[in-house]
C-alpha cells in the first residue's frame, strides 16, 4: 500500500488531477466515451507531460519529483 502511495506522491500534478476529474466524470455518466478519449489525448500533449518525458530520457528528475 505506502509503495502505491508514494507513486501517487511522485506523480505529475496536473495529471492526478486530470486523472480525479476524469474518473468522476466517467462515474457520473458526464462524459463520452469520445470525450474520454480527447482529455487522455490532450494530457499526452501538455507541457507537463513533455517535462516528464524529456526527464525520463535525460534520466532526471522531472520538476514536480521530490
Amino acid at each position: 500500500m505506502e509503495r502505491h502511495l508514494d507513486l501517487a506522491l511522485a506523480a505529475a500534478p496536473g495529471a492526478i488531477a486530470a486523472a480525479k476529474q476524469l474518473l468522476r466524470n466517467v462515474a457520473e455518466g458526464t462524459i463520452s466515451h469520445l470525450e474520454a478519449v480527447a482529455a487522455l489525448a490532450d494530457r499526452w500533449e501538455s507541457a507537463e507531460t513533455r517535462h516528464g518525458i524529456e526527464a525520463f530520457f535525460s534520466k532526471t528528475k522531472p520538476p514536480w519529483a521530490p
